[in-house]
Formats: structure tokens, sequence, C-alpha cells
């Protein structure tokens, strides 16, 4: 039987050329495949984040909204409380207005504002995927600086309200509001919404008295409530400046990833 042996003949340098070509073309579009891959992944991710942060500012201006008329009305009540103060340093006291004014509105409208994108863009490290510079200085303006010095007065506006209610305790009597006794909850410095419709009866009240009317304590009372109209102000103003930032934020982020208005 004849038996036949095949020849292996060496292969030439073209084809270990390529042989390797061949793979290396395989191993780097892979990577080009990865790699798109991931960045789409972290284009989806930073424009969720961005969706979500419209979000969060719509519910900023929202607050905001809500809350810079009631503060509003709560200075001009302040302003007509301050006039009786200065009548009653003169020796014209009206006990029935000074108690009305007192507790006429309710507190001022603080607002809280919504961080949750913007923690969860710098906690994941994201925030770098915002390849806009002028879109990402306008969002750590709004967060870093605005809305921070804007709680800053918030915070301001509370102490001064505090300092209020303490020398108030000194003036106001509420041993004659009967409508008070059918208020379950702590109410604020400046009156409950509950009783709104009561407080007309104050002006009728011949039983209302101050605390003390030296005026002194009376002068402290004037002082202690225009510092907290002063910060009540400038906290409504930044209130203002935040609710405008918020809204050019807006316009710039849908722009930018291409979301409706």
């Amino acid at each position: 039987m004849e038996v036949h042996h095949h020849t292996h003949h060496p292969k030439k340098w073209t084809e270990y050329f390529w042989e390797f070509f061949m793979l290396f073309l395989a191993v780097f579009c892979g990577y080009l495949a990865e790699y798109q891959l991931e960045h789409k992944i972290e284009r989806d991710r930073v424009k969720k984040y961005m969706h979500d942060m419209v979000e969060n500012l719509k519910y900023d201006i929202e607050r905001i909204n809500r809350n810079t008329p009631r503060n509003k009305e709560v200075k001009i009540d302040c302003d007509s409380l301050r006039n009786e103060i200065k009548k009653a340093i003169d020796g014209q006291i009206n006990h029935s207005k000074l108690y009305y004014y007192y507790y006429k509105k309710p507190g001022s409208g603080l607002v809280t504002f919504n961080r949750a994108a913007i923690t969860q863009l710098k906690n994941s490290g994201q925030l770098r995927l915002v390849k806009n510079d002028s879109l990402l200085k306008k969002i750590l303006d709004y967060y870093e600086r605005l809305i921070y010095a804007t709680d800053v007065f918030r915070d301001l506006e509370g102490k001064e309200l505090e300092n209020l209610v303490q020398i108030s305790n000194e003036i106001f009597s509420t041993t004659s509001l009967k409508f008070l006794d059918t208020i379950s909850d702590t109410i604020s410095p400046f009156g409950a919404i509950d009783f709104k419709n009561d407080l007309p009866k104050i002006l009728n009240n011949k039983e209302l008295k101050l605390l003390s009317s030296d005026k002194i304590t009376l002068e402290k009372f004037h002082n202690s409530l225009l510092s907290f109209e002063l910060a009540l102000v400038n906290y409504n103003r930044f209130l203002y400046y935040s609710r405008t930032s918020a809204k050019d934020l807006i316009i710039q982020i849908n722009k930018e990833y291409h979301f409706e208005d």
C-alpha cells in the first residue's frame, strides 16, 4: 500500500502579518464598541441627571412663587405694626391695633431648595460629564453661591424672628384673646390662618392691655421688628434672584440636552 506524505510549506511573513492584523482589528473593534457603549451609558446617565435637575429647578421656582407673595404681605403688616409702635412710644397707645397687627399674619414663607440631582452628580463623580463649561459654571453658581446665600439669609431671618418673639413676650398678653383657646397647634409669632376670621374681634376688645408699655421696652420691640423686616426683605430679594437664575438654567439645560420646554 502506498502512503502519501503531506508536505507543510512554511508560511510567508505576509500571512503572519495578515493573521496578526485581523486579530488586532478584532480586538480593536471590540475595544471601540465597548468604549462607545460606555460613553453612551455615561451620556444617558448625565442626561437623566440633567432631566432630574430641571425638575428640581421647577420645584424651586414653584416654592419661591408660593412663598414670596406671603413674605411681602408679612412685610406690609410689619410696617403697620411698627407705625402703631411709634404711636405707642409717643404716648398714643392703641392696644387693639397693636394686638391686631401682631397676630394678623402667619410666619414668613421659607423655601427648601431641592438639591437631589446636584448631590447625586457630585457624589457619583458624574459632574465631569457636563462638557459645556458655560452650563457647568451656571449650575455651580446656582447651587454653590446663589441658593447658599439665600439659605444664609433665611437663617438670619429665623434668628431675628426668635429675637422678636423673645421681646414680644414681654409686651403682649394672651389671656384676653379668647379665640386662641380653640387652636390646638402651636401658633407662629404672627398668628395662624386658623383664626384669621376671628382677628377683627380684636379691634373691639376693650380688655386688651400690654404687659409693658414703657418706652424702652417698646423701643427694643421696634428695633427687633425692624431687624426682622430687613432680614425678611433681603431673604425675599435673594429668592427672586434664585428664581431668575433657575429659569435661565432650565432654558440652557433644555437647549444643551434637547429637552422639550
